[in-house]
């Protein structure tokens, strides 16, 4: 069983691993506060002697930033990655799958540059928006 892709917590996790409720974790960088909190899950699964499967379904930089993390641990790590097509890319050099795998962005911080033109393109508006409400 794998879970944890809404868990936002390293709280959540460490209750995870000591109910033994999965045999693997999927974190996700997005949800559980970045870099520094995802490295504290994945030692807590290494603790665990559980393996991970980062949760990563985004385009852009939470998607970088998972595939750094995933490329530290040593040798093939399954991530979760969007596929399909997409109305735009918002990534002047988009993050793609090849036979299964995927290269780790290689620039500056991420590794990733934005298409400012595609952002231009699809500009933010409120209208229509619907608050999200939790009851």
């Amino acid at each position: 069983i794998a879970l944890g892709e809404n868990e936002s917590t390293l709280y959540g996790f460490r209750e995870i691993v000591e109910r033994r409720a999965g045999d693997i974790l999927q974190p996700s960088i997005t949800k559980v506060g970045g870099i520094t909190e995802f490295r504290k899950i994945a030692a807590l699964a290494q603790a665990a002697n559980l393996p991970i499967a980062p949760h990563s379904f985004y385009f852009g930089p939470g998607l970088a930033a998972t595939l750094h993390m995933a490329a530290t641990w040593g040798g093939p790590v399954p991530v979760e990655f969007p596929t399909g097509e997409h109305e735009t890319s918002f990534l002047a050099n988009p993050i793609t799958a090849r036979d299964g795998c995927v290269e780790v962005p290689s620039g500056p911080g991420l590794g990733i540059e934005i298409n400012e033109e595609a952002i231009r393109k699809h500009p933010y508006t409120a209208a229509g928006a619907k608050p999200f409400v939790l009851h």
